[in-house]
């Protein structure tokens, strides 16, 4: 059992669960679509220092992340599913939640989801081994 667990009285025993936050999914949804922040010149130079490096993934990148993370978990907890606005994001989503489910997962949401969202697994579906 992790801290987090402990403190919010979880109690799912035996089963790994992967809570997907959907606005923190949202905001580094849009970093990654953004154009890379080192082709944009930057102005701010302190004392000959070098300039900033950053390397924000791409949206393959983040998805790919998420998939691998998604394999070791028998729950996906998708929170706040309203901040799934955006049709790209929105398609992404719902992909990962298919191959989830296909793969034997269970999906529970949390907030309201958007009308067209598909539903949480029924009570009776399998949990991934």
């Amino acid at each position: 059992m992790n801290r987090r667990d402990l403190l919010l009285f979880r109690t799912r025993a035996g089963k790994r669960v992967y809570e997907l936050g959907c606005e923190r999914l949202y905001m580094r949804f849009l970093d990654a679509r953004r154009p890379d922040a080192a082709a944009a010149p930057l102005d701010d130079h302190w004392l000959g220092e070098p300039e900033p490096q950053y390397h924000l993934p791409g949206t393959q990148e983040l998805f790919d992340a998420l998939r691998r993370d998604l394999a070791g978990a028998d729950v996906l907890r998708v929170v706040d599913p309203h901040w799934l606005a955006d049709a790209e994001l929105r398609q992404a989503v719902d992909g990962l939640v298919a191959a989830f489910r296909a793969a034997g997962g269970h999906v529970e949401f949390v907030g309201d989801p958007p009308a067209d969202l598909p539903a949480a697994s029924p009570p009776g579906a399998p949990a991934r081994a």
